[in-house]
């Protein structure tokens, strides 16, 4: 019989000891005495949530969740919506540089000259369209670069946490990073948030776009 006076931290080593507590129990337990949003910036971690508020939660809350926190940047806080779209990239002859370029300042060049050169550049239009009232206005959404995707994967197993809580199926997605494999032959990066393996695709072959955007920290 457990004594459910005796403070948490002796009791979770008591049931853990005698082989009483699953992995999933632990974390449920740890879940449920850490308050329910983050409320300092340096507690912000991949994997956690931004709510239709703007707040960031430690756990999923369902049909409150629009976002899953990448990272923060110069203390903006990093998020990939978790609704996405299964579209092309653009036009197969679309080619733009991007090399050395951050996700947002590459979907906007892509934008530009699909535009200048009358092509189709389908996928950085739909996050340059993608909108989210009070917290993302038209222009500030964009793909995710190759160096920004490798950074999330830094904290892979926080990634795999949340994916698996907002049921993400998706099995790869567009990203900003372009590059001539060979002559005329234009191909995108692509990547899998499940799989640390970046691989490339044609950009007149469909595949899912999941918009990221900058939030500041908004304190609950």
């Amino acid at each position: 019989m457990v004594d459910l006076k005796t403070d948490s931290e002796t009791l979770l080593l008591k049931l853990i000891n005698e082989k009483r507590l699953t992995e999933d129990g632990i974390r449920h337990i740890l879940h449920a005495q850490s308050p329910k949003f983050v409320s300092v910036l340096s507690d912000v971690r991949p994997g956690m949530f931004l709510t239709k508020e703007g707040y960031i939660s430690r756990n999923y809350i369902a049909d409150e969740i629009i976002a899953m926190v990448c990272g923060v940047i110069d203390n903006k806080i990093e998020v990939l919506s978790v609704s996405g779209k299964e579209m092309l990239f653009g036009s197969p002859n679309l080619f733009v540089n991007t090399d050395g370029l951050s996700g947002l300042e590459a979907t906007r060049l892509i934008v530009a000259e699909a535009e200048r050169l009358g092509l189709n550049a389908d996928a950085a239009v739909y996050c340059q369209n993608f909108t989210v009232p009070g917290l993302v206005k038209q222009g500030d959404a964009f793909l995710l670069s190759k160096d920004e995707i490798i950074d999330i994967h830094s904290y892979f197993y926080n990634i795999q946490e949340a994916l698996y809580s907002i049921d993400f199926t998706a099995s790869h997605l567009w990203s900003s990073s372009m590059l001539m494999k060979c002559p005329e032959k234009p191909m995108v990066r692509m990547y899998a948030l499940r799989s640390p393996i970046i691989s490339e695709e044609i950009p007149d072959f469909p595949e899912y776009v999941y918009p990221a955007y900058f939030v500041p920290f908004r304190k609950p």
